[in-house]
């Protein structure tokens, strides 16, 4: 009686290794993400994009590490997987959302689809963009796209948490739909900017007005487009830590011209001209800009756009 006690306890044992290790194996961060990229939000690890990354390089059907060359190509492979998730080092994890919906992106040379994940700056930051603004422009950084075939058993499930995420926004719908339709066509607050704040308007475009900068993104269209020769911007903390703001120039074209880049702190302001794109030369054309801080917010506290009119085109058009 004795031994079969000894046995029994040794098979319930060994039952419930089998059961804990398989829950394990359906509950690791890497299915966790590609169901739902919000777990990575619970996700108790010390670095959940970097324990992606380990869990991926196993569990992927095959991994691409892009550049400018071949991130056209590798897009297009996306289509024939279950899902695609681009890593930037330890620091950005991006699924891979709409590849129908794009945007053409000057610095990468493709149409760069959106996706949603985090950027990781201390804690985990969600976005969700075209991934040429989540994942940056092509550099030394290490950039990974990951290609999953997930089996059918982990594909229904993860349909049925979509037909349950579907449900419950027609229910929100019904309710109030206007609300949520305004919430998924708009990404970014359109500004436009006030007419006291604007001068030297006959050669350039300075606006002295501040602007706040949130991790949720503002766009600014001038009030003309303009051929650009030069940009000169004031960028200000807005709190003791350290803000990491960006401001991003656009053609009418949509093509992202021109940058620039601070990371003030402790409510100072830094001083900095814009950086031409890649593939772009002067004078640049811009119609809009967006401006974004990442880790605490800050604010655009002037912007000039040094204007040539022997250099625009359009110089006639414009009723300058």
């Amino acid at each position: 009686m004795k031994n079969y006690i000894i046995i029994l306890s040794v098979c319930i044992g060994f039952i419930s290794c089998v059961s804990n290790s398989s829950v394990v194996e359906d509950g690791n961060t890497v299915s966790l993400f590609l169901a739902d990229v919000n777990s990575l939000l619970s996700d108790t690890n010390k670095n959940p994009i970097v324990s992606f990354t380990e869990l991926a390089t196993e569990m992927a059907e095959g991994s691409i590490e892009l550049n400018k060359d071949n991130i056209a190509t590798a897009l297009e492979e996306v289509k024939d997987h279950y899902s695609g998730v681009i890593v930037v080092e330890n620091h950005t994890i991006v699924k891979l959302t709409s590849l129908e919906d794009c945007q053409k992106s000057g610095s990468w040379g493709a149409c760069m689809p959106k996706g949603e994940g985090f950027i990781k700056k201390g804690e985990l930051n969600y976005k969700s963009d075209y991934i040429n603004n989540i994942i940056g422009i092509p550099s030394s950084k290490k950039v990974t796209l990951y290609l999953f075939n997930d089996d059918i058993s982990k594909k229904e499930n993860i349909e049925k948490i979509s037909v349950e995420e579907t449900a419950a926004v027609d229910e929100i719908e019904a309710v109030e739909p206007e609300s949520v339709e305004q919430e998924q066509e708009v990404s970014v607050v359109e500004i436009v900017p006030d007419k006291a704040c604007i001068v030297n308007y006959d050669v350039s475009y300075e606006n002295t007005c501040s602007l706040i900068m949130y991790s949720s993104g503002n766009v600014v269209y001038l009030p003309n487009d303009r051929h650009v020769t030069n940009g000169e911007l004031k960028l200000t903390s807005q709190s003791s830590a350290t803000s990491d703001a960006w401001v991003y120039f656009y053609n009418p074209g949509g093509d992202c011209v021109a940058t620039a880049h601070a990371q003030p702190m402790n409510f100072a302001g830094s001083n900095i001209e814009f950086v031409v794109s890649e593939n772009f030369s002067l004078p640049v054309h811009i119609s809009h800009f967006k401006i974004y801080s990442w880790w605490n917010n800050s604010s655009l506290d002037y912007l000039h756009l040094y204007y040539e009119p022997q250099n625009d085109p359009d110089y006639h058009e414009c009723g300058l």
